[in-house]
């Protein structure tokens, strides 16, 4: 039998197995695009568990600026809470207060200015200075 024949005859075959494939490399592009998979942790109340989904569900930050070392680098001027907190030393609260202080006095002019929020001394500066930046 010739390959023309051959593939005249199984034609309908042939493109459901070509489909079946598609759909498959579809698959793998699509799961090799997950970057964060959901962790599992021991909760003992349901309090626990709402907890850890509420901490599972928010939203990645998204850094202002990059170095071309690949490091942290977030602008304080503009960074959301979620970025600020990703600095070393600064939790939820102390976030907040760099954006409140930025809505009371306007931008920083230098990284320095960091300072003047409560609870930011100069140990904490020391260990965010390289990773922050005002414009």
């Amino acid at each position: 039998m010739h390959l023309k024949n051959f593939i005249k005859d199984h034609s309908t075959y042939i493109g459901i197995v070509l489909v079946q494939v598609i759909l498959i490399g579809a698959g793998f592009v699509l799961l090799s695009t997950v970057t964060k998979k959901p962790s599992i942790t021991a909760c003992s109340t349901t309090s626990d568990i709402i907890e850890n989904q509420k901490e599972s569900l928010k939203p990645e930050p998204q850094i202002t600026a990059t170095s071309t070392e690949r490091e942290l680098v977030v602008n304080i001027n503009t960074a959301p809470p979620e970025e600020l907190e990703l600095l070393p030393g600064i939790g939820g609260s102390i976030a907040q207060k760099i954006i409140e202080y930025r809505d009371q006095n306007g931008s920083f002019k230098t990284i320095e200015d960091i300072k003047n929020i409560s609870g930011i001394g100069d140990k904490k500066f020391e260990d965010m200075k390289k990773y922050i930046v005002t414009q």
